[in-house]
């Protein structure tokens, strides 16, 4: 086992040395700033201009008021950040095996239960369950906190850090869940690229990459289902009727909340009874006011959350406490927990956060981080 590991470790140190440039300027700003908390902003922007949507004039002020929330929380986390050194701790690597093996256990008690792979099936699809679903997930954070603070010496520890992404990927891959690959594949080149594992272009790759794969899965799973559909197609349909569903709550309901907390708290009042809140769950209520049929859920993306519970100055400061955060778990140090929060925000742009496990990841990654802080010294 160990002469794998180490003959996996070689071929990929030895990788990154085919193709000249790798550490040149240009790769390696490109990637500071894909990689970076700056990217939450971008892709905001990004996803809003990419959608074939002719937006009201309230909504496009709700987008620019949240880009340029996004804009004050980076420039305050900044601020912030030149106090703290993130200093890396021996539980944060042992934290993420555990999160690992849960998850590659959840996945074996998923596909018993469901009785087939998921991904080229979506009768199997039909029998998934959730709680199974929310533990194979865990290999999201847990790989992310594996090479967020990993100091590979030796080959065979670097082929284990590559057996660790290889089998995180082929959990949320062979799960069919879009979001969950495309999450766990910025979690691992942001951890990697940050703490050194990977080169300027070797991440620039695989950010593009990660595009091009979930195009892929969506083409696996329209084969699947029957529908001859191009993926290209499917995946621009997706991100217009995101947006359009965003720009009709705010041509109803104007500048102001009109749910009043109600969705935040659907997160956890839906899955656990003895919360007091809706028994509905957060995408529900926004399928319900957007008027779509009953049984549905819709996103409307992340700004939707913030928007509906707290109206337009509810996205200004849920973007800014969200860019804060990002920027001030920004660290070369100990790149996990910021991996953690980075890949879901930026999924979060599409889904928004309004899943519980999504909610426990951030959570864990928070007080991994804050255990960490050091105040006093320059860092991150």
């Amino acid at each position: 086992m160990s002469g794998a590991l180490a003959t996996a470790g070689r071929a990929l140190k030895s990788a990154s040395n085919l193709i000249p440039g790798w550490d040149a300027w240009p790769a390696r700003a490109a990637a500071d700033l894909l990689v970076g908390p700056w990217s939450l902003a971008l892709g905001l922007g990004f996803f809003f201009c990419l959608a074939e949507v002719s937006y009201s004039p309230p909504t496009r002020i709700a987008i620019f008021t949240g880009l340029a929330g996004c804009l004050l929380g980076l420039a305050l986390g900044g601020l912030e950040a030149r106090d703290l050194r993130i200093s890396r701790r021996g539980f944060t690597p042992r934290l993420g095996w555990i999160l690992l093996l849960v998850g590659v256990a959840g996945f074996a008690l998923q596909i018993r239960h469901a009785g087939g792979i998921p991904l080229l099936n979506e009768e199997v699809r039909r029998r998934l369950s959730p709680i199974y679903n929310y533990l194979a997930w865990s290999v999201v954070p847990g790989v992310a906190l594996i090479l967020g603070s990993s100091e590979p010496r030796t080959d065979e520890e670097t082929g284990l850090l590559l057996a660790a992404s290889l089998s995180s990927l082929a959990v949320v891959t062979l799960l069919g869940y879009r979001t969950e690959m495309v999450a766990l594949l910025l979690a691992v080149v942001a951890s990697s690229y940050l703490r050194g594992l990977m080169r300027p272009m070797t991440a620039l790759a695989l950010t593009i990459g990660i595009s091009s794969l979930y195009l892929a899965a969506t083409f696996a799973r329209l084969a699947g289902s029957g529908l001859p559909v191009s993926p290209w197609s499917a995946a621009l349909e997706r991100v217009t009727l995101t947006a359009s569903y965003f720009d009709l709550l705010v041509q109803r309901f104007g500048y102001g909340g009109v749910t009043h907390g109600s969705v935040h708290a659907a997160v956890f009042s839906s899955l656990a009874r003895w919360i007091p809140g809706p028994r509905i769950g957060p995408r529900t209520i926004v399928a319900d006011l957007v008027g779509a049929r009953p049984g549905v859920s819709v996103t409307a993306s992340i700004l939707a959350q913030f928007y509906l519970d707290f109206g337009v100055v509810g996205v200004f400061l849920g973007m800014a406490a969200l860019s804060f955060l990002l920027r001030l778990l920004y660290s070369r140090e100990s790149p996990g927990p910021y991996a953690v929060l980075y890949s879901y925000s930026l999924v979060g742009i599409e889904t928004g956060l309004l899943d519980l496990n999504v909610y426990s990841y951030i959570a864990v990654a928070v007080v991994a981080a804050a255990l960490s802080f050091r105040v006093g010294e320059e860092g991150g």
